[in-house]
């Protein structure tokens, strides 16, 4: 009887358990939607910004960075690219840029050993020099140009090797000195060292960084009185062929040098 009465609590409680749990599944006030659905939110605004993130900002990025910068105008036609074919007749050859100072019309004088040149402005003195690198390598005709940048480089590593020598060479006078008890020998000593001094350099000066030869620039006139003949080599390209990561590879091997 006791068994019996159990078995019928047991089975009256699974009932309501079920039923409540039914029923608790599926009524669902307004409240608890709106708070369900709140915090989908920022699910739903961070999915957009992910997907603009992806595929629209970042292939901008790399695109911009992919994009190579415009090589300023004095540094085009690097002299690495010039070849030397050996001696013509340079009046048939004439080349004709643009810079930013206006067009210039060039070509190489053998008779005043020079670059002469047309133009309405007056063109900076860099400028020339690379209208001269480009007449040079476009016409293969490296030797009528002087490099400047490689010749000063050149005298200023021989000053610092001078300059060191000559410590040198002063620090053993002066240990040679110290060594020598002698009166006599240590004011002859110091009569020849002062007078070595005098003469000898210790320190690179604002004069040393002078270079000692460049190219000469002859003005012609004006583009209009530049009268070549049809039978002359006339010559435009508009920009140079090097681009801007080789330009800087080359720039940091030449301050490397």
């Amino acid at each position: 009887m006791m068994m019996v009465k159990m078995k019928k609590k047991i089975k009256r409680f699974k009932n309501v358990y079920v039923e409540y749990n039914i029923k608790g599944s599926v009524d669902l006030n307004y409240g608890q939607i709106f708070f369900m659905m709140l915090g989908l939110l920022p699910v739903l605004a961070c999915v957009p910004c992910w997907v603009v993130a992806k595929f629209v900002y970042e292939p901008y990025v790399k695109k911009l960075a992919e994009e190579e910068e415009p090589i300023p105008y004095e540094y085009q036609y690097p002299l690495i690219n010039a070849e030397d074919n050996g001696d013509r007749d340079y009046k048939n050859f004439i080349v004709l840029s643009n810079t930013p100072k206006g067009l210039v019309y060039m070509r190489y004088c053998k008779e005043d050993e020079g670059f002469e040149y047309w133009a309405d402005n007056s063109i900076d003195y860099k400028y020339l020099e690379t209208v001269a690198r480009k007449y040079v390598t476009i016409f293969s005709c490296r030797n009528i140009y002087i490099d400047r940048f490689s010749l000063l480089k050149e005298k200023i590593q021989g000053i610092r090797q001078k300059i060191e020598e000559n410590k040198l060479e002063e620090e053993l006078e002066e240990l040679e000195e110290e060594e020598d008890n002698d009166v006599f020998a240590n004011l002859k000593s110091y009569n020849q060292s002062t007078s070595n001094t005098s003469s000898t350099k210790t320190e690179i000066t604002r004069n040393d960084v002078v270079c000692d030869e460049a190219n000469k620039y002859l003005n012609r006139g004006k583009v209009a009185e530049a009268n070549f003949g049809a039978e002359k080599k006339i010559v435009d390209t508009p920009t140079s062929s090097m681009s801007f990561s080789s330009w800087k590879l080359w720039k940091s091997q030449d301050k490397e040098d």
